[in-house]
């Protein structure tokens, strides 16, 4: 946040991390997005009853079919890195963690754009 390289200790960053990852994928199941369990593709995210979604909010879905290759594929690996690497601790995958910040901007866009904007509130811009 602070734009500097962090001198603290690890445990303090890693726990932030993955603070970050758990953080990100609810954003993006608040906006219709998961993965699909049964393959390497995305879906949409069925609510279970006491979750709140952005139409919930006044917002719109996403239909992770509309969203360019790109991030569909950007969306689905941080998913798959979120739920093995971060949240279950199920399977010693190897994961491209760099590419977190990229999914944290776009989901950080669409919330803009389709809860904040798409209802009439302000949400501050992520990019410095």
């Amino acid at each position: 946040m602070t734009r500097e390289s962090w001198t603290g200790d690890p445990g303090r960053l890693d726990a932030r991390f993955v603070a970050g990852l758990v953080t990100t994928r609810l954003f993006l199941n608040v906006l219709g997005i998961n993965r699909d369990k049964t393959g390497p593709a995305l879906s949409c995210h069925i609510p279970h009853p006491d979750d709140v979604t952005a139409d919930d909010l006044g917002g719109l879905l996403i239909d992770p079919a509309t969203l360019p290759a790109r991030e569909r594929q950007l969306f689905l690996d941080f998913l798959k890195m979120a739920d093995k690497a971060a949240a279950h601790f199920t399977v010693p995958i190897t994961h491209d963690w760099t590419k977190t910040h990229d999914v944290v901007l776009r989901v950080h866009h669409h919330l803009k754009v389709c809860l904040y904007d798409y209802t009439g509130r302000t949400l501050r811009d992520a990019t410095p």
